[in-house]
């Protein structure tokens, strides 16, 4: 574990720093690395914006070139997080994350009682708040694989874009597209954190035993752009994904 120093800055009880380092190796991440630590960032936003959800308080969120602050504004509302402290644990616990090697799949497990929670418009709001204040910014798209349902996708789709998920379980794949009708796309990091924090909620609202959530930056625009929402709103740049599957 490292330390972080700093002779500019002056440390304040109760803000927490996130600070922004250069540890993801560029040989591996050339074309994506500065993608990836944004969205990181923002993944850490959502951890704080479900908490603060969780137990009725505020905080502050603040971006700056090499670190990133949260404040959180009522610190006396946390006084009871010991008593759902087991809860926000297992919340944590498994959301799930990582490298998968073959299908995920369990065949034993019964799915019939599995309910998706979408990412409700109070979280798009309040991360809205904290980061561009534009809710229209970016937009979540929840897929299936089900015939009769609103936003459908073929086994066949599923299979080619990411073949470690079975295509017959329960599963929703959620979008989050970056609206370029109302982007400034001079300024594309305060979005993709937005992205990376809707992507950390999503998780952690559907985090759960048996229940695998997994962000994905392999979203290849070309590919979505068949289905049919893209089509027909060549505004909507698919950018990141949310795959949540009962294993």
């Amino acid at each position: 574990m490292g330390h972080y120093v700093s002779n500019s800055l002056e440390f304040e009880k109760y803000r927490i720093y996130i600070v922004k380092e250069r540890e993801i190796a560029l040989s591996t991440y050339s074309s994506i690395h500065n993608s990836l630590q944004v969205l990181e960032s923002g993944h850490v936003l959502g951890c704080y914006n479900y908490i603060s959800t969780l137990f009725d308080c505020s905080f502050v969120f603040k971006d700056y070139d090499d670190y990133n602050t949260v404040t959180f504004t009522n610190i006396s509302k946390l006084a009871n997080i010991y008593d759902k402290f087991g809860f926000v644990i297992d919340k944590f616990k498994h959301r799930s994350s990582g490298r998968y090697y073959g299908m995920l799949s369990n065949w034993n497990l019964n799915r019939n009682n599995y309910k998706f929670n979408e990412i409700s418009n109070f979280d798009i709001a309040r991360i809205s708040k904290l980061t561009d204040e534009n809710v229209q910014s970016v937009i979540p798209i929840s897929y299936t694989n089900h015939k009769d349902s609103k936003n459908y996708l073929t086994d066949e789709f599923i299979q080619k874009e990411y073949p470690f998920l079975h295509p017959t379980f329960e599963s929703v794949i959620t979008v989050l597209a970056l609206n370029l009708s109302v982007c400034n796309t001079h300024n594309l990091e305060i979005y993709l954190e937005k992205i990376g924090a809707l992507a950390q909620t999503i998780c952690m609202n559907n985090s759960s035993n048996h229940v695998v959530n997994r962000p994905v930056k392999q979203v290849i625009p070309k590919n979505w752009e068949k289905i049919d929402k893209f089509k027909r709103n060549k505004n909507l740049l698919p950018f990141y994904a949310v795959i949540t599957t009962v294993v």
